[in-house]
């Protein structure tokens, strides 16, 4: 798969994944010298929380990077991945750990939020919720979509703590049970909504090109280029608005199918 999550015939037009060519050439970069898959999960992270540390300032720069820092941290957020890939040793130690570390950089994205634009802390946790549900949507969907076509096995559709054989057991463990705080509500609530419009309906390509508009590297562009516009209050209502929609055509063909 060269770095890809699911086989060259199975690639569909992914809205989400505009750093796959950039990341691929990272990790080819980074394989022959050792680095850590893991080492991208923590830098990806740093970038997303400098922005979210930089959303508060205002000013035209601090704009600027924030614009330019989100779509960085969803490039770098495909390095670990890609390069595990490569060696053919995906883990669920990554799988957990960058989840993990998304949620909290998505939290402290929207908590920037309430000085950054004058946001009320419930309409920005609410939204927030949102988001998160409309990322699970798509993490779901192409769960589905990579199991089905033979694509990376790191993800489950009904996850659990169980780790490859060559990692370490106590450590997925531990992430998976930080996982479960931060995920289990949404996994469940996804799984059911699915469960009732499709039951195990594995989506198309034109599906998936659709549901990757609410994959976080789309989610994060579209948040950057209000920012850059000086519009950083109408972020909680992208979520509200187009996003739900959004999610509500994925369910519509997802019915049909």
């Amino acid at each position: 798969m060269e770095g890809h999550k699911v086989p060259e015939g199975a690639r569909f037009l992914d809205l989400s994944d505009y750093g796959r060519p950039l990341a691929v050439a990272i990790a080819r970069w980074a394989e022959p010298r050792g680095l850590s898959p893991h080492l991208f999960t923590l830098l990806q992270a740093l970038v997303g929380f400098a922005a979210a540390t930089l959303l508060p300032w205002a000013t035209a720069w601090a704009r600027v990077l924030v614009f330019l820092l989100l779509p960085l941290k969803s490039m770098l957020d495909a390095v670990d991945g890609t390069l595990a890939r490569l060696r053919q040793r995906p883990t669920r130690t990554g799988r957990f750990l960058d989840s993990d570390l998304d949620f909290l950089v998505n939290l402290a994205l929207f908590g920037a939020l309430v000085p950054a634009a004058g946001v009320s802390p419930i309409l920005a946790l609410v939204a927030f919720g949102f988001m998160e549900l409309q990322g699970s949507l798509y993490h779901h969907l192409y769960v589905r979509y990579r199991h089905a076509h033979g694509g990376d096995p790191s993800a489950r559709s009904r996850e659990d703590a169980r780790a490859f054989p060559y990692e370490n057991a106590r450590l997925v463990a531990l992430l998976y049970g930080v996982y479960r705080v931060f995920y289990g509500w949404q996994d469940a609530l996804i799984r059911a909504l699915l469960q009732r419009v499709c039951g195990p309906c594995v989506p198309d390509r034109a599906t998936m090109t659709l549901v990757s508009a609410l994959g976080l590297g789309f989610q994060l562009v579209a948040i950057g280029t209000l920012v850059l516009l000086g519009r950083a209050a109408w972020v909680p209502w992208l979520f509200l608005g187009p996003g739900n929609l959004v999610a509500l055509g994925v369910l519509a063909r997802l019915r049909r199918l």
